[in-house]
């Protein structure tokens, strides 16, 4: 719950300073701050788990 919390609160706070530079929505930035680093987390988790399968079946096999 706090990581919720903080996630959000650090979004904000860069959407408030987004804002100030490009004159934007803040609740704008910070939902797509959000969507796009869990996107590249997302993407970096399903290509280790890929990666650790590679490796894992190659050990197996010899």
């Amino acid at each position: 719950m706090g990581e919720t919390i903080a996630i959000s609160t650090v979004a904000l706070g860069f959407g408030g300073y987004f804002n100030t530079l490009f004159d934007t929505s803040v609740l704008l930035v910070s939902i797509t701050l959000i969507l796009f680093f869990g996107l590249v987390l997302f993407t970096g988790v399903k290509l280790s788990v890929r990666f650790a399968n590679i490796m894992t079946l190659t050990r197996v096999w010899g």
